[in-house]
């Protein structure tokens, strides 16, 4: 006779709770009568029935004893206090009338009453406010119920941002303005991007003959996904290391711009510059990252009429530095990840969070970076052997930490995913774990359609099953080819 619980490990927000369960061998045996315990109640306590209730932030560990006391069983449990937020929306009961619609801004966890907001519409000349203008400064308590007014103009795509007055916080509502037949304005919410992404398929693979025409795949996917036929800004790096490329990731999200991988040789360096004169709109930038070492000068002076700014330090820690001060990070959650593997930090590049790549201890440069940031959180992404207790304890002394780890690189991944993403996520993007060129320009992706990047093997895929069921997510990203990730092993992590 033996029993275990139904979660070795949970991630709850403070104020919210769970119920364990207690599973046993054979189903009649009396180790399902258990006394159960919490080893910090101040962080989670549980009842005798096993039901949890998140307090504070940390870690602890629920156990269940059986009645005779020869069988013990744990769940880690880790609370974080939920994320701050805002939400842009289109009510349902405000709808087009007259030319007119409205929408409306709301921030997570409380109302933040003095906090000020700016609402930009992506195109004036399909929608703008009352006064013709494309944005509008208000507070979530500066109008009444009905919401922020806005005036149609024309047909198209367009979309609206939230953006709070410090920057931190952001939402982007993504609406289609159509005609009816009798000549009235339809407005629609199309937030949903992968929508668009999957169409009527389950799942997507984005490969090519090698890293490189997976990158350009990829970031033809991501045309897709925002439906546009240009970018504003490309990234390019180096498709040979994995630091620039990963560290470029949160820089993508706030440049509204793909990662386009090069390669010493000329024909990958001819690739991206074909791409970038095609794909980028008049008036773009590109952003190239690193030293020449890493995007030759060469490559540079393909693309010289273009307006192109290099991002490189010394090394892969002062270009993570800049880059990550290009992107304007103050007041936000940091993700710290290991700079001398790939495997974290990819997983943690779909989370929409700046990372800080360290070493083997804290650099004095990178202190005196975190010094300046006034960050709310730190997440440090993989266990002890990835990033220190001695470094996490240092970034403790800027702010509150939390460690997501896992036993391996592919639990870890899950680890991220339920972090971040909870188990709301209809889809997965699913990248080999045993190296990393084909998801180094998966995060742009990810982030837009609003899914985790789990790593995978053949050997590996309980992990990204298990996640995948937790969510009831029945669609899938691949990227590479099916002789890293193959069709079957696809089909059993997301029961198709």
């Amino acid at each position: 006779e033996t029993f275990w619980i139904d979660q070795t490990e949970l991630f709850l927000e403070t104020g919210n709770g769970y119920a364990l369960k207690t599973l046993a061998v054979p189903a009649d045996a009396d180790e399902t009568r258990v006394t159960w315990a919490s080893s910090d109640p101040q962080i989670a306590s549980v009842n005798k029935n096993g039901e949890i209730t998140a307090h504070a932030q940390g870690e602890t560990i629920v156990s269940a004893v059986s009645w005779d006391g020869k069988h013990r069983a744990e769940c880690r449990v880790y609370v974080t206090d939920p994320e701050e937020k805002i939400d842009l929306v289109l009510p349902d009961h405000y709808r087009e009338e007259g030319g007119m619609f409205a929408v409306q801004c709301f921030s997570y966890p409380e109302p933040q009453r003095d906090q000020g907001f700016r609402i930009t519409s992506s195109n004036a000349e399909i929608v703008s406010f009352e006064d013709g203008q494309s944005y509008c400064d208000f507070t979530t308590y500066s109008y009444d119920d009905i919401g922020i007014l806005l005036k149609i103009n024309g047909v198209g795509d367009v979309s609206l941002t939230a953006e709070t007055e410090d920057g931190s916080l952001t939402d982007v509502l993504n609406l289609q303005i159509t005609l009816s037949d009798e000549g009235e304005y339809i407005v629609t919410d199309r937030d949903d991007p992968a929508d668009s992404l999957f169409e009527d398929q389950n799942t997507v693979r984005l490969y090519g003959a090698n890293r490189y025409d997976t990158s350009i795949s990829t970031a033809e996917a991501l045309k897709k996904t925002w439906n546009v036929s240009q970018f504003e800004n490309i990234i390019v790096a180096d498709g040979r290391n994995y630091a620039d490329a990963l560290a470029g990731t949160y820089l993508a999200k706030v440049k509204n711009a793909p990662i386009l991988l090069v390669g010493s040789d000329l024909g990958s360096q001819a690739q991206a510059r074909d791409y970038i004169f095609q794909n980028l709109m008049d008036g773009g930038k590109v952003y190239i990252l690193g030293g020449t070492g890493a995007v030759s000068s060469d490559f540079e002076a393909m693309i010289e009429e273009l307006d192109v700014e290099r991002l490189a330090g010394a090394d892969r820690w002062l270009t993570n530095l800049g880059i990550l001060k290009e992107a304007g990070i103050y007041g936000q959650d940091i993700i710290v990840c290991s700079g001398t593997d790939f495997a974290d930090s990819l997983s943690a590049s779909a989370a929409g969070r700046p990372i800080l790549l360290v070493g083997s201890s804290l650099y004095d440069v990178q202190a005196e970076y975190l010094d300046t940031l006034g960050a709310k959180k730190y997440y440090i992404v993989g266990g002890q052997g990835a990033v220190s207790e001695e470094i996490a304890d240092r970034i403790n002394t800027y702010g509150p930490v939390v460690r997501v780890a896992g036993e391996n690189r592919y639990e870890t991944s899950a680890a991220v995913a339920r972090q971040f993403f909870g188990d709301e996520s209809k889809a997965v993007m699913l990248a080999y774990g045993d190296n990393f060129p084909d998801g180094l320009s998966g995060g742009p992706l990810a982030m837009a359609i609003d899914t985790p990047l789990l790593l995978v093997n053949s050997r590996n895929t309980l992990y990204a099953k298990e996640y995948a069921e937790q969510c009831g997510a029945d669609k899938g990203v691949i990227l590479g080819g099916t002789t890293l990730i193959s069709d079957d092993d696809v089909a059993d992590i997301i029961g198709q």
